[in-house]
């Protein structure tokens, strides 16, 4: 499967899934302060950097400019974050499209200056001991 196609199978199925809270869980704060950091590059528009801190799967699917663009065209519209809260997260070992690994999905509920509520779902998965982002869906 190429992986352009992967990374749209993940971004456009995890947001269907029935959620469960596992965010209370001690095992995935180091994932959590991965993600913020990650959303915090979008939040601050340096893509590019975002992509670098991506992880391989990611950075397969798309290049760092191709990516730049596309978050681009998805953060512009909604303006500036205002906030952002987690709501919850959950551990997957398998995702459609995706090899088998470690997977924690999260969900937020984030505001934005031009759209008022939003659910931003990231997921990273642990890749050499790190948690690095592998997708990530914003409605």
């Amino acid at each position: 499967m190429r992986p352009a196609v992967l990374a749209a199978l993940i971004l456009l199925v995890l947001p269907t899934w029935v959620w469960s809270d596992d965010t209370a869980k001690p095992e995935h704060t180091t994932a959590q302060a991965s993600v913020i950091a990650w959303l915090e590059l979008i939040d601050q528009k340096q893509y590019e950097r975002s992509w670098e801190a991506s992880a391989p799967l990611f950075q397969a699917a798309l290049s760092a400019k191709k990516w730049a663009r596309a978050a681009q065209a998805a953060r512009q519209p909604l303006g500036s974050n205002l906030s952002r809260e987690l709501i919850g997260a959950q551990y997957r070992s398998e995702l459609p499209g995706a090899p088998p690994g470690d997977y924690l999905i999260f969900q937020f509920k984030s505001s934005f200056e031009k759209k008022g509520d939003a659910i931003e779902t990231v997921t990273p998965v642990l890749v050499d001991g790190r948690w690095r982002v592998s997708g990530y869906f914003v409605r």
